[in-house]
């Protein structure tokens, strides 16, 4: 699923917010309408998803709408993929802008896991062998990419084929990943070797409580 609704109001909201409203004519604002209409009936077969989306709701505010889809992934547009229907995405994952999948084979992103922006996960391959290769008439294979849940990956990170990065993990920005990462792992560098193991534990249950409170009403902390 995506946030259709709401992020087509901040698309709205922005138009409207860039330009003087009566630069915008009827006939653009239609357009409008008829694309967020065809997104919403054609989304089953766009996303190869049948999950129902939240039925519209013209008297909920834009908070209250957003609200609907707080678990659901999050994506930065732009967004490049080979396919789309052989990625999978976990609740509240969120991928930042420019993100680029090759989705030959299966990729998997769990639940909670940030993507910095320009972060490249590559499922594909092709042979050593030049004769083999032969440009585009040669083969094309690939292996599976497993993210788990609540990492980070850093931008201009690269994940390449068949790597099964573990739960927790952080990828440092601009790191090519080449080999599997256990759980709860820090690496970088190109290739990326370990740095160190994540940290866990470092607040108490009360502070963590309340730092995802004020993460989730906006609130700004007090000094």
């Amino acid at each position: 699923m995506a946030r259709v609704s709401i992020l087509h109001q901040k698309f709205i909201s922005f138009f409207i917010s860039s330009f003087r409203a009566s630069e915008i004519n009827s006939s653009l604002q239609e357009d409008l309408r008829w694309n967020h209409t065809y997104t919403l009936s054609n989304y089953p077969s766009i996303t190869a998803d049948n999950t129902p989306l939240p039925p519209l709701d013209p008297s909920l505010t834009p908070e209250e709408d957003e609200a609907l889809f707080v678990d659901e992934p999050w994506v930065e547009p732009p967004i490049l993929f080979d396919y789309g229907t052989n990625i999978v995405l976990g609740p509240g994952v969120f991928l930042n802008v420019n993100t680029t999948i090759i989705d030959t084979c299966k990729v998997y992103i769990g639940a909670r896991t940030m993507f910095g922006p320009n972060v490249s996960l590559y499922s594909g391959c092709h042979p050593l062998d030049p004769e083999l290769r032969n440009g585009l008439k040669g083969p094309e294979f690939g292996k599976e990419i497993h993210v788990g849940e609540d990492c980070w990956i850093g931008g201009c990170a690269i994940i390449l084929p068949g790597v099964k990065v573990g739960k927790g993990c952080v990828i440092g920005a601009g790191s090519v990943v080449t080999k599997d990462v256990p759980d709860y792992t820090v690496v970088a560098g190109n290739p990326a070797r370990k740095i160190k193991d994540v940290p866990r534990n470092t607040i108490s249950e009360e502070e963590r409580l309340r730092v995802l409170d004020i993460a989730m009403s906006g609130v700004e902390a007090k000094e």
